[in-house]
């Protein structure tokens, strides 16, 4: 092997390392500005890196945010923010990797990354924090849990629909169809009660699921439950609770 092949293989090596803590430090300019935009646009946020042991969430309030060129690598480019934390004003602007940086929407936190819609893997689903984890949420607010709960049954890689009432999975290879859950929340509201008697609110949703994911059953009922001892993993529940005639929620007898 050639010198110049053997530099390429160790730029490349150096870049994917890079890349793999690094998910959306260096970014391309379009990002940039979008990403710029909408951090400009939000008061409050979290520096949180899931991916790094023992990292703890920092709320912050963002003073700025700029974008700028990455002089080491060619056509790519950098957000920064300043900002307050406890009080103090940080010097100047840090960089920031939007993977690991999380904005609020709906009592939700979410990753910058992923709500821009940019391929990423923060190493933790939206989250609640503070006061919000204990405050009774609609189901706009524990949606986001639950689908990525639900995706997480689809055994290949999947496109998705997300309609009114219905989440569908599509075959990204294929374009076939996977799986589809339904939900009606005029008739069969989100229901919100400890129904594990822990002191915590815990949060239940009948869904229809057409498909079942992988090795499911075709048009079959599901319950799903988010409990508050666990509040960013809805569980397949099943039969507890369960509707009865009447519109209440009752446990099955067996």
């Amino acid at each position: 092997m050639n010198i110049s092949k053997i530099i390429t293989l160790l730029l490349f090596t150096a870049f994917a390392t890079v890349v793999k803590g690094d998910q959306l430090a260096y970014i391309d300019k379009n990002s940039a500005i979008k990403a710029t935009e909408f951090l400009n646009n939000n008061k409050e946020a979290i520096l949180f890196c899931g991916c790094c042991q023992g990292d703890v969430k920092k709320k912050i309030s963002i003073y700025s945010a700029k974008y700028s060129r990455v002089p080491e690598v060619p056509n790519y480019y950098k957000v920064s923010i300043s900002y307050e934390y406890n009080g103090d004003s940080m010097a100047g602007f840090e960089d920031i990797d939007l993977a690991y940086i999380h904005t609020e929407n709906d009592g939700v936190w979410v990753s910058v990354g992923r709500a821009l819609g940019m391929e990423c893997d923060p190493c933790v689903e939206p989250f609640v924090f503070g006061q919000n984890a204990q405050i009774p949420k609609t189901f706009e607010v524990v949606y986001p849990f639950l689908k990525t709960n639900l995706l997480k049954v689809v055994c290949e890689s999947y496109i998705i629909i997300e309609e009114q009432n219905t989440l569908t999975a599509l075959s990204k290879e294929t374009d076939m169809f996977l799986s589809s859950w339904e939900w009606d929340l005029k008739n069969k509201p989100l229901l919100v009660k400890d129904i594990d008697n822990d002191g915590l609110m815990d949060y239940t949703i009948e869904l229809f699921n057409s498909g079942g994911g992988c090795g499911g059953q075709i048009g079959q009922e599901e319950r799903w439950t988010l409990f508050g001892s666990n509040p960013k993993d809805f569980i397949w529940t099943h039969v507890i609770p369960y509707r009865s005639a009447t519109g209440k929620w009752q446990k099955v007898e067996k």
